[in-house]
């Protein structure tokens, strides 16, 4: 028999709670942390992103605010786009004139994303991409920038491959 010391089961009795209570947590608040932890990380890549003055969107930001807005809601895309993308884009210096109506598409995108009109998600997703990239080659047509225009179908490709590689993680993942 293993004799205890009151240390040790002081130790004990504290640590077998605390550890119940994080695994409730885990199971309770996990869609919770999931995104947190997913807006954290897109906050930092696209203030990184606007720092390094990149010509183009590499972060998955679209992608992640649809699929949030898909199951959650619009309000959580809202936030997501807000305080995932914007709020640390314009920190980092990302601004110029047609901004406000990238935004406006996003928000746009965000409340199409969240009705779930069609119940393939795959298919609903793409969908709001390609509806996303035709207004953002309208709106890059207003640019002083040929960049912009090249963008549009750099985040055609790379949106595209960012919904087919998490739709189904993010989904599994949440709860």
């Amino acid at each position: 028999m293993i004799k205890l010391t009151t240390k040790h089961k002081k130790c004990i009795l504290f640590t077998i709670p605390t550890l119940l209570i994080g695994v409730l947590v885990l199971i309770l608040a996990r869609n919770f942390l999931v995104f947190s932890i997913f807006l954290a990380a897109n906050a930092f890549l696209n203030y990184y992103q606007g720092k390094m003055e990149f010509p183009f969107d590499l972060t998955p930001s679209f992608v992640l605010m649809i699929l949030f807005s898909m199951r959650f809601g619009f309000n959580y895309g809202l936030i997501f786009l807000f305080l995932g993308s914007v709020i640390p884009s314009l920190i980092a210096g990302g601004f110029d004139h047609t901004t406000f109506l990238y935004v406006g598409l996003a928000v746009g995108i965000s409340y199409l994303a969240s009705l779930g009109l069609i119940e393939n998600i795959v298919i609903y997703g793409l969908g709001m991409i390609v509806v996303q990239s035709i207004f953002s080659f309208l709106i890059s047509l207003l640019s002083d920038d040929p960049s912009k225009i090249f963008s549009v179908f750099i985040g055609l490709v790379l949106n595209t491959l960012y919904f087919l590689a998490l739709n189904k993680v993010l989904f599994d993942i949440l709860v």
